[in-house]
């Protein structure tokens, strides 16, 4: 972290440090998950719905009450859980809902719904319907149609480098294949709006003094909000020279 940290800063550094890591050890899905609002869930009821987003899946936390379930499929009793995403918004389904394996199809505790997302449109919007009803050993509630919604971004990344070339197109790629959206500065003209703009920094070099970047274009790296990740020598040099209390070795 590169500027003073203030507790929204600081919120703001762990929020999008954890999701670029998450990626980096996650293959195949797209990092940003940004959280969606449920609506038409009752107050007082033995269930609760958590519901947040990627560009490729739609997660849906079940956490019902002890006693109390749901259905993952039709066993002549309770309705079974439906998730769908809705026409008209910026993304599709791309494939069933995957349930966690049940005993008896009873959906009990704390339960995960995954469904794969396609981006069908060129806006951020994800609109989707669930439906559920939940039992316990005498009766089942009447069955509810709750509407999830939001918007859906990919996480931003300012790629800073010392010069364009065939490692920065490495990296860019590996970060675009999950779901980023990368924008490439080099050193000498990175400027404190392009990294204010952008969720995470991540700058990068060459090992030692290979990367061509003099000392004093390094103490000119803009004193942004946003969190950096510095990679290699430059790293060394950019915590040195923003006065960085602590540090933790090379990736």
């Amino acid at each position: 972290m590169i500027a003073p940290m203030g507790r929204s800063v600081y919120a703001r550094l762990m929020r999008s440090t954890l999701l670029l890591a998450a990626a980096f050890f996650t293959h195949g899905l797209a990092p940003a998950q940004s959280d969606l609002t449920v609506a038409g869930l009752g107050r007082d009821l033995p269930l609760k719905v958590t519901t947040s987003a990627t560009e490729r899946v739609l997660l849906v936390d079940l956490i019902l009450d002890e006693e109390w379930h749901a259905y993952a499929r039709d066993v002549g009793g309770g309705r079974p859980v439906e998730l769908g995403v809705d026409a008209g918004c910026d993304f599709a389904a791309a494939g069933p809902t995957v349930l966690p394996e049940t005993v008896g199809a009873r959906l009990e505790g704390t339960v995960r719904l995954r469904l794969p997302l396609e981006r069908t449109g060129e806006g951020d919007e994800l609109r989707a319907t669930l439906s559920i009803q939940v039992c316990d050993a005498l009766e089942c509630l009447v069955p509810m149609t709750l509407t999830l919604s939001g918007e859906v971004k990919p996480l931003g990344v300012l790629l800073v480098v010392a010069e364009p070339g065939a490692r920065t197109e490495r990296i860019a790629g590996w970060l675009d294949g999950r779901g980023f959206a990368v924008d490439v500065a080099t050193y000498a003209d990175v400027t404190l709006a392009a990294c204010d703009a952008h969720d995470v920094v991540l700058a990068d070099s060459n090992v030692f003094q290979a990367h061509g970047v003099d000392r004093k274009t390094i103490q000119r790296f803009p004193r942004t909000a946003t969190p950096v990740v510095a990679v290699g020598f430059i790293g060394t040099e950019l915590v040195e020279a923003h006065g960085v209390a602590m540090t933790s070795g090379y990736i």
